[in-house]
């Protein structure tokens, strides 16, 4: 991230995952400039939401709403405060979702982000992670330890981002400097 940002000292940090603990913590130590939570990921949520409600059409009316609205969030805390008034059957999937949307509403300002033209779902960064790993590490026959598969991809980053050479250089160079300082 420091190289990155060194590189391209304006251009936004955006951290967007779903929106567990321990993938907030990890995002955090990268100092976005915004947050958000996966806007697919906050859809399955309403879908559970909308399964309570006798609108049909509940859950895509509501998605479009959260990504258009700029309180989004809010409306669909709003539909959960109405449901849990109206709804025959329990409440704990309503109540669990309705801490869900409150917790997170500040970061579901998919419309802010949008105008921004900044990302709102992880898929597209997920793919391009899991697409190199995909072809180089599972391989028919292929089977790896640990170092083995983490230098494998280490290379092969290095190599896709075309950063090899310097690296390469930077290696051979801090080899020689040690063999220097060695008395034989």
């Amino acid at each position: 991230m420091a190289h990155i940002r060194a590189l391209r000292p304006n251009s936004p940090i955006v951290a967007v995952a779903d929106a567990a603990q321990d993938s907030r913590i990890d995002l955090e130590s990268l100092e976005p400039n915004v947050q958000g939570v996966d806007y697919w990921h906050a859809c399955q949520h309403l879908k559970t939401v909308a399964d309570h409600a006798t609108d049909t059409d509940c859950s895509e009316t509501h998605r479009d709403l959260l990504i258009e609205h700029p309180d989004g969030g809010g409306r669909v805390i709003a539909l959960i405060g109405t449901l849990l008034k109206t709804a025959s059957s329990s409440h704990a999937d309503l109540e669990r979702e309705l801490a869900f949307f409150k917790r997170n509403r500040h970061r579901m300002d998919y419309r802010e982000l949008q105008s921004r033209t900044l990302i709102v779902g992880s898929g597209t960064v997920e793919a391009a992670n899991q697409v190199p790993v995909t072809q180089r590490m599972k391989r028919s026959e292929m089977r790896w330890k640990v170092d083995g598969g983490q230098g494998i991809l280490s290379i092969r980053a290095l190599l896709k981002s075309g950063r090899f050479n310097v690296v390469w250089y930077e290696v051979l160079n801090s080899m020689t400097a040690r063999n220097d300082n060695v008395s034989y």
